[in-house]
């Protein structure tokens, strides 16, 4: 023991002379609690090559090895694994020509502290699956508005051919054109049960249309500008329409009379939507304001402020607590109206937003824009699950089928594209 003793001693004043006289490349080692293990201690050699001192051979001199022969770490003292990094020594750094005697293990890095590195978890691919299901031809003109039925027999479409097209969306047939109006078309809506259709037009006026004929019923004249959106009562008997002439009217469509005239904004009203319980009905404006009024009296009861252009659109989430408002600022808004406080604000979008709408529901959104894009919102997560660049150009208008997985889009490309998206 006391010849071993000074044999380990002689060793480590013999390596530390080399160390003091021959540079700094330094190896990081570790002291071995067995004798028959192999020590490594940090030294330099002038040849740049590593070298180990082996117990094992008595002839107390430092011996080369290719690699460093395994080491468990275990089996280090604890206070030398504290101060360990890893040992990377490589073949091409250092050009061994002797053998070691001993089999050799590639050993297992060594870290000062070791930090534990969980194995990352999959993700679930959470982007939704979109497949283009049908494109509709027969518009000569942009296609200002798309809008289906709730019993999920029609896709209707109208534009700048100052036309209505009704189709059969599952085949891609073309079922009737409606035509009277006189200059675009910017929006078209169907009443709840399904039996007619209601239109709005730069010729100032709204025409009600039986589905089943064609024929038109009823014209509602009262703006004295153009009609840009429209929106029915959740019961269908009233319709709500906003004008550049800055009012609102709110008509009974028995009668085709024009019941309340609302008017606050002052600026043009671009989009409308109605609260679906029917008791609020909601608008905006070039004037960059959201109001909300009080159908019944007619009174203005809200004013929401945060976008700083043109409100395209607008869409009650279907419970109602929500609104959406997509606007020219390039940005989608989702607000609490009893708040009027903003819950989030998209802003993925690179040109000016002009329609918006929830899935039915009410867990996605849908936005389309001058950017050519359709972009799907998980309101869950606030994150985008879906770009839809397949368009060529401005998109002007969304509609979802409330009893599947389809959506339209339309534009300026002149057609209406249907897209089955799979949640």
């Amino acid at each position: 023991m006391k010849n071993r003793l000074i044999r380990k001693i002689f060793a480590t004043s013999l390596l530390s002379a080399i160390l003091f006289s021959c540079g700094s490349q330094t190896l990081w080692t570790a002291l071995s609690t067995n004798k028959n293990e192999v020590d490594i201690f940090p030294t330099s050699y002038s040849s740049n090559r590593p070298y180990y001192y082996d117990y094992t051979n008595s002839s107390n001199t430092p011996v080369f090895y290719d690699e460093i022969p395994s080491v468990t770490p275990s089996r280090l003292q604890p206070s030398i694994m504290q101060t360990m990094a890893p040992i990377a020594p490589t073949p091409s750094n250092y050009p061994f020509s002797e053998v070691s005697p001993f089999p050799i293990a590639t050993p297992e890095p060594v870290y000062p502290n070791p930090i534990y590195t969980p194995t990352p978890i999959p993700q679930p691919n959470t982007e939704l699956n979109v497949k283009e299901y049908q494109v509709l031809l027969g518009h000569t003109e942009y296609v200002r508005s798309v809008a289906f039925s709730s019993n999920n027999q029609f896709l209707a479409s109208a534009g700048d051919d100052e036309i209505i097209k009704i189709w059969n969306f599952k085949t891609g047939e073309e079922i009737k054109t409606l035509s009277g109006h006189t200059d675009d078309v910017n929006c078209i809506v169907f009443n709840p049960n399904n039996q007619f259709l209601a239109s709005a037009s730069n010729d100032n006026t709204i025409k009600i249309w039986n589905l089943e004929t064609g024929e038109e019923v009823k014209t509602l004249l009262g703006h004295t500008n153009s009609v840009y959106s429209i929106a029915y009562s959740p019961n269908g008997n009233l319709l709500a329409s906003a004008s550049m002439d800055k009012t609102i009217k709110i008509w009974d469509i028995e009668t085709g009379e024009a019941i309340n005239t609302l008017s606050g904004h002052t600026d043009y009203i671009y989009s409308l939507a109605y609260n679906p319980h029917g008791r609020f009905v909601a608008s905006g404006s070039a004037d960059k304001t959201i109001k909300i009024w009080n159908v019944a009296t007619g009174e203005e009861v809200k004013t929401l402020l945060g976008h700083n252009d043109n409100i395209r659109s607008l869409a009650y989430s279907p419970d109602g607590k929500y609104l959406a408002s997509a606007s020219d600022d390039n940005t989608i808004k989702i607000w609490n109206p009893e708040t009027e406080r903003i819950i989030k604000s998209f802003d993925a979008h690179t040109g000016d937003v002009n329609s918006v709408i929830f899935s039915s529901d009410g867990k996605y959104l849908a936005s389309a824009s001058d950017d050519n894009t359709i972009k799907i919102w998980n309101l869950e997560t606030k994150r985008i699950v879906k770009t839809i660049d397949e368009s060529v150009n401005d998109i002007y208008s969304l509609a979802y089928n409330p009893n599947s997985n389809l959506l339209a889009s339309a534009g300026r490309e002149k057609v209406v594209k249907v897209w089955n998206i799979r949640y």
